[in-house]
């Protein structure tokens, strides 16, 4: 992970704001929409962690939906806003300082991208939790893949670390964790300008498990 890459305010302040656009809210209800559908079986009250939380956005949606929700992010920036919406702790997600099992599910939301060893987080989230494990990460072909490259080769600071992997790829990463996956789906198909002013349609092209969607959805279990 590139270091320093989220420990500036404005980085924090850019990401709020951009699930204010009309794309943002509509990939906001589909991220939570599938995180959701992997916990669907979990009771009510049932802890949660959320790797890599960021501002808390997600995890608070998923706090008021009835789960016990906490967060760990390596940057003190996006935890001081998620602190105000959920309770965090600043570690890394290679090395959780938790016990075994102290969890009953775990949600991981594009974090994956900027890791080289993916495989060492998977085992980690894996290790600490007794029910499923929900993955959402970037995935090509996509138009959202290639607008995060193009955003990359023009200077982005967020998107210049990013590795951008297939559905193959993805499911080589989480093989080598010793894990796979019992479903799996993409969404986010539309450009921005059209997701945004056709939200219908991108609601009905996330359904099921097209290719190009640019965000991948994968729920698993545990070792196989």
């Amino acid at each position: 992970m590139s270091e320093g890459l989220f420990e500036d305010a404005d980085t924090v302040r850019d990401y709020e704001a951009w699930y204010s656009t009309s794309y943002g809210r509509i990939a906001e209800e589909l991220h939570l929409a599938t995180l959701s559908e992997g916990l669907v079986d979990l009771r009510r009250g049932a802890r949660v962690l959320d790797l890599g939380c960021a501002t808390g956005r997600f995890a608070a949606h998923l706090r008021q939906r009835g789960w016990n929700v906490f967060g760990i992010d390596v940057s003190r920036p996006f935890l001081e806003r998620a602190a105000k919406r959920i309770s965090v702790a600043c570690a890394d997600g290679r090395a959780l300082p938790f016990p075994n099992r102290c969890f009953e599910a775990t949600i991981i939301t594009f974090v994956l991208e900027f890791l080289d060893d993916p495989e060492h987080l998977l085992r980690e989230a894996r290790r600490v939790t007794t029910g499923p494990v929900v993955l959402i990460a970037l995935c090509r072909p996509s138009y959202l893949s290639w607008r995060r490259r193009f955003a990359s080769r023009r200077g982005h600071k967020m998107f210049s670390g990013l590795r951008h992997r297939n559905v193959s790829q993805w499911r080589a990463v989480v093989a080598a964790a010793g894990m796979a996956p019992a479903s799996i789906r993409r969404t986010l198909f539309l450009p921005p300008a059209l997701a945004g002013r056709f939200p219908a349609l991108e609601r009905q092209l996330s359904r099921g498990n097209r290719p190009l969607g640019g965000m991948l959805c994968m729920t698993f279990l545990g070792p196989q």
